[in-house]
C-alpha cells in the first residue's frame, strides 16, 4: 500500500514539474520597418529600403536590396550612406553598428520575410542571374543575432511585394537586445527533472503520513 502511495506522489510529482518546464516560451520577434519602399538608386538601379539603417564606421548608412543595371547586371545588397542617392529618398533611424552582410535568391514562391533563411555572411552580391518571380532576401547584420532583412520580389524590371523587418527596437532608434531577442529559457538535464520528481513525491509521502 505504501509502495502505492510512493508512486502515486512521484508521478504527481513529475507531471506538475512536466507542466512548469513546458510552459510557452518567447520566440524572437520581428519589427517591419518604417517607410519600405521601391524606389531607385543612383537614378538608374531599382532597389528596395527603408528607414532602418545602420552605422557603418561613424556615418549612417541605409540598408537596400538593388539590382545593378550597370556595369554588373547583378542583384546587390547595398549600404549607402548617402540618402539622397536614393529616389525617394529615406530618412535612416540608427539601429546600430554594422558588422556583415549576405543576399540570397530564395527562388520562387517563397512568402516569408526572409528572417528565417540561412546566409553565408559577407557575400553582397549574386553570381546567379534572377528570374521573373524570384523573391531576393538581403540580410545586414548588427551585433549578431541582430539585424534588418530586406526582401523583394524581381518581375524582370524591378521590385514588386517589397518587405524590410528588423529585431532590433525601431521605435527606440537604436539597439535593443533585451526587448527583441528571444528570451533564454533555463533547460533541466533527465537526471534533474528525476531528481525533482522524487523530491516531490517525497514531499507528498510525508504529508500521506501524517
Amino acid at each position: 500500500m505504501m509502495t502505492t502511495q510512493w508512486w502515486k506522489s512521484f508521478s504527481g510529482g513529475l507531471v506538475a514539474l512536466f507542466v512548469c518546464l513546458s510552459a510557452p516560451t518567447t520566440s524572437a520577434q520581428v519589427n517591419t520597418c518604417p517607410n519600405v519602399q521601391v524606389g531607385t538608386l543612383l537614378t538608374t538601379d531599382p532597389a528596395v529600403y527603408s528607414d532602418c539603417g545602420l552605422d557603418v564606421g561613424g556615418s549612417l548608412n541605409t540598408p537596400a536590396l538593388a539590382y545593378d543595371v550597370a556595369p554588373n547586371s547583378r542583384m546587390e545588397a547595398i549600404l549607402m550612406g548617402i540618402p539622397a542617392n536614393f529616389s525617394p529618398s529615406p530618412a535612416p533611424i540608427d539601429l546600430g553598428g554594422y558588422t556583415a552582410r549576405s543576399i540570397i535568391n530564395a527562388g520562387s514562391g517563397y512568402t516569408g520575410d526572409c528572417s528565417d533563411q540561412t546566409y553565408t555572411m559577407n557575400v553582397d552580391f549574386l553570381s546567379s542571374a534572377a528570374s521573373s518571380g524570384d523573391v531576393i532576401c538581403a540580410r545586414f547584420n548588427a551585433v549578431d543575432p541582430e539585424a534588418i532583412w530586406i526582401r523583394g520580389e524581381w518581375n524582370g524590371t524591378t521590385f514588386v511585394n517589397p518587405l524590410a523587418v528588423t529585431n532590433m527596437n525601431v521605435s527606440a532608434g537604436s539597439s535593443s537586445s533585451s526587448s527583441s531577442a528571444a528570451t533564454a529559457v533555463p533547460t533541466l538535464p533527465l537526471f534533474g527533472v528525476m531528481l525533482l520528481g522524487g523530491l516531490l513525491g517525497l514531499f507528498g509521502l510525508r504529508k500521506l503520513k501524517q
